[in-house]
């Protein structure tokens, strides 16, 4: 799954009937650097792992996402 191997795994997790909570507010922090994996640095390869993950799990509409572009809008 490369860059979604995570996404993968929570997947299988929800899939399997492992239980999931809602916990409301921010639960997660990213650190933003020019190295990260989601940057636009490795479009091209982390759209073709994204779609190999949504046919993997039969998904579809799910946007391919950069976390510096994310971590801006929230500013």
């Amino acid at each position: 799954m490369g860059h979604y191997w995570d996404w993968d795994l929570w997947l299988r997790a929800y899939r399997a009937g492992f239980p999931f909570r809602y916990l409301p507010g921010p639960n997660v922090g990213v650190r933003v650097h020019g190295e990260n994996q989601s940057y636009g640095a490795n479009l091209k390869e982390r759209r073709k792992d994204l779609e190999a993950l949504m046919a993997k799990h039969g998904l579809a509409g799910i946007a391919l996402k950069d976390h510096l572009q994310l971590a801006l809008t929230a500013l």
